[in-house]
């Protein structure tokens, strides 16, 4: 569960009566087969049900309406029952307090392209203040970001190209020219502190401000590259297709981390008119 003052806010829609909430996500486990246990599979498939059933919160059980309710289907409902039993005894689990700065940015966009294409306006007011939210906590006066709120610790690569993209997403779906300059300005910043053009790679830290010899690893990206997100949120042309080819030059070399999202990003890139 994540939020706090509109950060790393989620959106769901639920049912009939659109059941809509904030600060809270929704996890949905498909259990395997429920039975009574025959063999060793069954026994193994049974353990598994009784594990994901002690941690959840809800059970929705269906059955076929044309056999009927049979001694099978009371069998998994009495055992449910029993479970979620236990679960009511456990203590809540607690607010996620310590969202970052590239999170809140995956989920303002993820909130802004979701009110575009359903034009739904309340995901479009729930990221209005999330990024309302995200500019208090982690914009700091000069123009850089903080990692995490409430923290000195500055902004990595992947902060500032998720933000970015949020803002871009906003900005598309809004029409909201701020958030497209704060994007241009966040993009400018990702290359002025991180950017190598030798390797068209972002480093994971900033240059040291002090005489010395310093390692400078390349930033890795947790789930999504910086390289890919940047591709993603639209950045200069000149700038993107050297960031493009780079991604192209890294699946090329047979890169160990998987490449799905850059390719997703490339193919993104490779659409007329991007």
């Amino acid at each position: 569960r994540t939020g706090q003052d509109g950060l790393g806010a989620a959106a769901h829609t639920l049912g009939p009566h659109e059941v809509f909430r904030v600060g809270d996500a929704l996890h949905v486990v498909d259990l395997p087969g429920v039975q009574r246990p025959r063999d060793a599979l069954t026994e193994r498939m049974a353990r598994r049900v009784t594990l994901e059933l002690a941690e959840a919160d809800v059970a929705l059980m269906i059955v076929n309406g044309e056999e009927g309710i049979g001694p099978g289907d009371r069998y998994i409902a009495a055992s449910a029952a029993r479970l979620l039993a236990q679960r009511d005894l456990r203590p809540p689990p607690p607010l996620d307090e310590r969202a970052t700065a590239g999170a809140n940015g995956l989920m303002l966009a993820a909130l802004a392209r979701t009110g575009a294409q359903l034009g739904d306006p309340r995901y479009l007011k729930e990221a209005k203040r999330t990024l309302g939210a995200v500019k208090a906590a982690f914009l700091l006066p000069d123009g850089g970001l903080r990692h995490l709120p409430g923290s000195s610790g500055p902004g990595a690569p992947e902060d500032y190209a998720a933000l970015a993209l949020g803002c871009r997403e906003f900005a598309r779906a809004a029409n909201d020219g701020g958030a497209d300059a704060l994007a241009e300005r966040l993009l400018a910043r990702l290359d002025t502190e991180f950017y190598d053009p030798g390797s068209r790679r972002y480093f994971a830290a900033p240059p040291g401000s002090e005489p010395g010899l310093f390692v400078r690893p390349y930033s890795l990206g947790d789930p999504l590259s910086a390289e890919a997100l940047v591709v993603l949120a639209r950045a200069p042309r000149e700038r993107g297709m050297a960031i493009a080819a780079g991604l192209l030059d890294a699946l090329d070399e047979g890169n160990i981390q998987s490449p799905g999202d850059d390719l997703l990003a490339l193919a993104w890139f490779a659409e007329p008119g991007k």
